[in-house]
């Protein structure tokens, strides 16, 4: 009687192995047939790599409105600002104020301030315009006016080192005076203050006195030739 139930507890064990063993085995099968992919991370990008801006713009890289109308204003002026003209390029120069600048103007050409004569002008037409006023000045003074070949090309040039006024005897050339009379110890003669106050005193082209108003001019009248105001108050 033992014997047999021995038996029958044998038999119950065995049967209960192969059952837990058939289940491991299916479940083994289970997850060999089923199909693995590979579990990625979400990604996220360094801190040190990504640029604030890209997830929070900030107001500094949005244009202000304070640039915006500097920039139209600009464009506006541009749009507005007339043309130099072939006829300017050709003389030289034109009028206008400092900021009268043509379109087109060349870099090379300079703003020279002269009251209601200031103009915008190339620097061979500065040196001519230079030029013509100390001829102008010479001239009115009984000099003589010589262009240096050197400096620049003129007709009737004269390879001389640099322009130069020739002042008659007994004259001395003056910057912005022209040529001023001379004493006889070769020292310019002033102008008085009487010769002032009256607004004249006689004399001719080659006879002008040192500080003579630049608004005064030669007038010719025989032995009562003078240099004058423009408005004398008599002789």
């Amino acid at each position: 009687m033992k014997k047999f139930f021995l038996i029958l507890i044998s038999v119950l064990f065995l049967t209960a192995c192969g059952e837990g063993g058939t289940a491991s085995q299916g479940d083994s099968v289970g997850d060999s047939a089923r199909p693995k992919f590979p579990q990625k991370k979400p990604s996220v990008p360094a801190v040190e790599n990504t640029k604030v801006d890209e997830i929070h713009p900030s107001e500094a890289t949005k244009p202000s409105e304070l640039n915006m109308d500097r920039i139209i204003a600009d464009i506006n002026a541009n749009i507005s600002a007339p043309n130099i003209l072939a006829q300017d390029i050709e003389r030289g120069w034109y009028m206008g104020g400092e900021g009268d600048k043509k379109d087109g103007t060349p870099n090379t050409w300079v703003w020279v301030s002269k009251g209601k004569e200031s103009a915008w002008m190339s620097p061979s037409a500065l040196d001519e315009s230079d030029d013509n006023r100390l001829d102008k000045l010479c001239r009115s003074t009984a000099g003589t006016y010589a262009f240096s070949c050197i400096e620049r090309e003129f007709p009737g040039c004269e390879y001389i080192a640099k322009s130069l006024c020739r002042c008659p005897d007994q004259t001395v050339w003056v910057d912005d005076q022209g040529c001023i009379l001379t004493d006889s110890n070769d020292k310019t003669v002033a102008i008085s203050s009487s010769d002032l106050k009256r607004g004249w005193y006689y004399g001719l082209p080659n006879e002008k006195k040192l500080d003579t108003p630049v608004s005064w001019a030669w007038i010719e009248g025989g032995k009562k030739s003078r240099w004058q105001t423009p408005s004398p108050l008599g002789e």
